[in-house]
């Protein structure tokens, strides 16, 4: 393995983890490398919006029904224009999120869930 692949990936190794990680828990220095790959990469900027958008939408908990519908239409809305992106792994994850919508929509709804199931299966 040469040194200019392992400097490569370490570099992108880094980037992938500024872009994964939540823009609130970012420091400053972490905010000026990400700025910098956005300079570099302006494309990237975009995704990263809505990538953070959409965590933060499927991060909502312990709310009613009313307050259930707004964030259906957002979902919905974040679907279509994932599919409207044409780029493919954008495509697959509009279909996933698509067919676990239910499933989204009960999460926001209700904070039981089957961890503990889950847990014994995975034993």
């Amino acid at each position: 393995m040469s040194l200019y692949y392992t400097r490569v990936n370490k570099s992108h190794r880094g980037h992938l983890a500024l872009l994964r990680k939540a823009p609130e828990r970012l420091n400053a220095d972490q905010l000026q490398r990400l700025q910098s790959l956005f300079d570099q990469y302006p494309a990237l900027a975009p995704l990263h919006e809505h990538m953070h958008a959409l965590r933060q939408l499927l991060n909502v908990k312990n709310r009613t029904k009313r307050q259930c519908r707004p964030l259906t239409s957002k979902l919905l809305a974040a679907i279509d224009e994932l599919k409207a992106s044409g780029f493919s792994p954008l495509l697959t994850l509009s279909q996933t999120l698509a067919s676990w919508n239910e499933e989204i929509a009960c999460m926001w709804r209700f904070t039981k869930n089957n961890g503990i199931t889950e847990g014994f299966h995975a034993r």
